[in-house]
């Protein structure tokens, strides 16, 4: 009886924490009332192009203050230009390097004071048949795709829970 009453509790912790920091619950809040992100402090790993930069651009429109991290300050600094309507920081990171993953998110929060969002939307694809791509490839691919925004989301996951802020997978 008393083992099935902690559990209880421990499941239903995990259950609220796994709807605090669900994406799709923050997007579709989000889409129903757009002013959900003004003065949010949203961090956008992959900032600098595809998803992650038109992602920039829309949150920026809707009062977000935007932390843009990616490889290339050149296209980082585009888009930081494409969102002018709001505050934007640009930070420089290699989603490869697993080690340097708590120091960019302490670097991020100190760019506002805080984190309230994470889009983990970094990642590199690869365009090659299976039969021809070498196994080195599928390394750094994991690398870059999964265990970068695993790192980060651990480092960054003590602000977030602490804010009661979300993450969000693209």
């Amino acid at each position: 009886m008393y083992r099935t009453a902690i559990l209880t509790i421990v499941v239903a912790y995990f259950a609220y924490l796994l709807v605090r920091v669900d994406g799709d619950f923050v997007l579709a809040h989000a889409r129903r009332k757009p002013e959900f992100w003004n003065g949010k402090v949203v961090l956008v790993t992959g900032a600098s192009s595809g998803v992650g930069a038109a992602l920039s651009e829309a949150l920026a429109s809707h009062g977000a203050k935007l932390v843009l991290a990616g490889h290339d300050r050149g296209r980082l600094e585009a888009v930081q230009k494409r969102c002018a309507a709001t505050e934007t920081r640009i930070l420089i990171n290699d989603a490869s390097d697993l080690d340097s993953m708590p120091g960019v998110a302490a670097q991020a929060i100190q760019q506002f004071g805080r984190i309230d969002v994470y889009f983990n939307n970094a990642g590199r694809s690869q365009r090659s048949s299976a039969l021809h791509t070498p196994i080195s490839v599928h390394q750094e691919l994991m690398q870059v795709d999964h265990f970068g925004p695993v790192a980060l989301t651990l480092a960054l996951l003590p602000e977030l829970i602490q804010r009661k802020g979300s993450i969000v997978t693209t």
